[in-house]
């Protein structure tokens, strides 16, 4: 410095670390009883019970909300192939491999179909799948019934009888709802397996009770529906207007009604 002073060292002295105080024997950590593990898994298993059938409510609202979405997808795509091709032209919904009787959530799919030929004969309609179009899987649980055009009666899965697994919805060349009897396989899928599983014709008498397409459907979760099954159908419609989210199709203009 100027002044020919010395530097004075102002920083503190150093002192070595503290060791930690030592803990007192009855501040030392002690391990959980039995008692307190079993009723932190009594709490749990109860906590489980309660919160299960919650999310599967929810697990089975979400699923009928994504086959109602997949099957409006599917309808708007099949009219917008029937305008563009000038053939009827609409969706097939059916069970593969077929359920056998009594059997309870099966494998639901839905293909785009279009009209192959008429029969001028026997008066069939014959429809084969849309070309280079693959089925598409409802979620499992989730069925799809119908309702017959001029009538009070569903068409599902568990109804074999008069063309009862027939749930198809058709479109003519212009778009419009096409409610037509008479529908069929085309014949030259008679060795294909998924085209048999359509069912949309069981060759009963008369014409009438044949293979007919829809004005609409009801998607519905299946265990619920078996629970509540029995051989009377007049409850089996009230549990479905009940328990169905229903999609119709307009008669006039073929736009999808929620």
């Amino acid at each position: 410095p100027a002044n020919g002073q010395p530097i004075m060292n102002t920083l503190p002295p150093t002192h070595p670390p503290l060791a930690p105080p030592a803990l007192a024997p009855s501040a030392a950590r002690r391990a959980f009883t039995l008692i307190e593990v079993l009723v932190v898994i009594s709490i749990i298993v109860i906590l489980l019970a309660v919160s299960i059938p919650t999310i599967r409510a929810l697990t089975k609202g979400n699923n009928e909300k994504q086959a109602v979405n997949l099957l409006t997808s599917m309808l708007t795509n099949s009219r917008s192939t029937a305008i563009a091709t000038h053939k009827p032209t609409g969706i097939v919904v059916y069970e593969y491999p077929p359920p056998t009787s009594g059997a309870s959530e099966a494998t639901s799919y839905i293909q785009l179909i279009t009209q192959s030929s008429i029969d001028s004969h026997l008066k069939f309609r014959y429809f084969t799948r849309v070309p280079r179009t693959d089925p598409q899987q409802l979620p499992l649980g989730i069925q799809v019934a119908t309702l017959d055009a001029g009538t009070n009666q569903f068409r599902y899965q568990t109804n074999t009888s008069n063309g009862g697994t027939c749930r198809v919805i058709l479109f003519d060349s212009n778009g419009q709802l096409a409610l037509y009897s008479s529908i069929a396989p085309d014949p030259s899928l008679s060795s294909d397996p998924v085209a048999v599983a359509w069912n949309i014709n069981l060759f009963t008498s008369p014409l009438a009770t044949r293979g007919i397409s829809s004005p609409g459907f009801l998607v519905y979760n299946e265990s619920g529906f078996v629970a509540s099954h029995n051989a009377n159908s007049a409850n089996d419609a009230t549990w479905l207007r009940q328990n169905a989210d229903i999609v119709l199709i307009n008669a006039y203009t073929g736009s999808i009604i929620r």
